[in-house]
């Protein structure tokens, strides 16, 4: 039988600046969705990221899949934070049958 993507995520909304910041998600769907994240920032940017990237400040966004209990969770981490780096992080799922999206908003506060 055939079901569209559906979404848990395990999500961490408030960071404090210069700490790690990270989302992550975990879902299901047959046939098996592929992942990737959106980031919309407070100021209205886009970042679409299917794997790690160096920004042009030279921080990493590391993307990432562990095991968890016969699932595969979908990490994204950023360290250090900035308070730019508050927005929505958004997990998205596809499959054939269409695509889920799930995520947090995450603010970063400063010290």
């Amino acid at each position: 039988m055939l079901h569209r993507s559906k979404f848990y995520t395990l999500p961490q909304d408030i960071v404090l600046q210069s700490s790690r910041l990270e989302a992550n998600c975990y879902g299901e769907g047959l046939p098996t969705p592929t992942y990737h994240w959106v980031i919309t920032y407070t100021d209205g940017s886009v970042l679409m990221l299917n794997d790690s990237i160096t920004l042009e400040d030279g921080r990493r966004v590391d993307i990432s899949n562990a095991p968890f209990f016969g699932l595969i969770i979908h990490c994204l981490e950023l360290s250090p934070s900035m308070a730019s780096d508050s927005g929505n992080y958004s997990c998205v799922a596809t499959n054939r049958l269409g695509s889920s999206v799930f995520g947090p908003t995450i603010t970063v506060y400063g010290k």
